[in-house]
């Protein structure tokens, strides 16, 4: 249920609205550019915005002197929870008069709280976390300005959460009138008995030929839906994360599909999402499961 909250004034609510762009802030001053990525998804998408932060106080404390009593810290972490959400929702209603804004106050551990939110929101925009806690909210927050030229990355395995990336990249592309790159990889792979690590071999070629097939397979229906966007592909072999660091490392968004067992659809759940989130130069989003 959403209601005002007496201490914030705009509406505060647990509950995600449906379709919203979910925007994470964790106090720092990089928070402004996912609040401005937010806004402008938004007035595009004709979405309401819902933006979150987490109040994690199950955390080691150590100093000495005396002991601070629990209840004056959760006071002051919720005192400057409520003046940051509302910094947030006025940058927000600035950038994009007219659209719904809502927000709320989290406790818990900020990676529960972005899969949870992930359940009704459109999408989740996410960026990197460079010298951060890991566990801050939503695993980070943007480091680099939104407003950056490039293209648009899509990180692609070849599973049906990568292949809605690939719809929603195209989307995106179309109204920002941007390229978008396709990014695949391999890294350690036995063709006819011998491991294709060797660029320019027969087998080495052979997976890039089959990785290759499998992205225009995919890529036939989103370019004709979206026959304005210019679409490339690059095969490479080497870690997948590292793969696709270094090809969005120029990139406007790089985006990502969720829910998958392994490989890139599986970011969300393992060491390569953790890694992408912690290190990616530019904005990520994530998207939901029914994006």
């Amino acid at each position: 249920m959403t209601a005002q909250s007496p201490d914030l004034p705009y509406p505060s609510s647990a509950e995600v609205p449906a379709g919203a762009i979910v925007v994470g802030i964790d106090g720092r001053e990089e928070d402004a550019n996912a609040l401005d990525w937010a806004a402008a998804e938004a007035v595009s998408l004709g979405a309401p915005v819902h933006v979150i932060t987490a109040l994690d106080i199950d955390l080691p404390l150590a100093g000495g002197g005396e002991a601070v009593p629990m209840a004056l810290i959760e006071d002051a972490l919720d005192d400057d929870a409520t003046a940051r959400l509302e910094r947030a929702c006025a940058r927000v209603a600035e950038r994009a008069p007219g659209v719904p804004v809502t927000a709320y106050r989290s406790s818990g551990r900020a990676a529960r709280v972005l899969l949870d939110a992930s359940e009704r929101a459109r999408t989740v925009v996410l960026g990197s976390a460079r010298g951060g806690n890991l566990e801050r909210i939503l695993l980070g927050a943007t480091s680099t300005s939104v407003v950056a030229l490039g293209d648009i990355v899509v990180a692609f395995d070849d599973s049906p959460h990568s292949r809605a990336a690939l719809w929603y990249a195209a989307a995106t592309a179309e109204r920002l009138r941007v390229p978008v790159r396709v990014v695949s990889g391999w890294f350690l792979e036995v063709v006819d008995g011998v491991v294709a690590t060797t660029p320019g071999s027969p087998q080495y070629e052979k997976v890039k030929q089959r990785l290759h097939g499998s992205i225009d397979a995919a890529l036939e229906p989103v370019i004709a839906a979206h026959p304005d966007v210019a679409f490339t592909a690059v095969v490479k072999q080497g870690k997948i994360v590292d793969i696709v660091l270094a090809e969005s490392n120029d990139a406007r968004l790089l985006v990502l599909g969720t829910r998958g067992r392994g490989g890139i659809a599986g970011m969300l759940f393992g060491s390569v999402s953790r890694k992408v989130l912690q290190t990616a130069g530019v904005p990520v989003a994530v998207l939901s499961h029914g994006a």
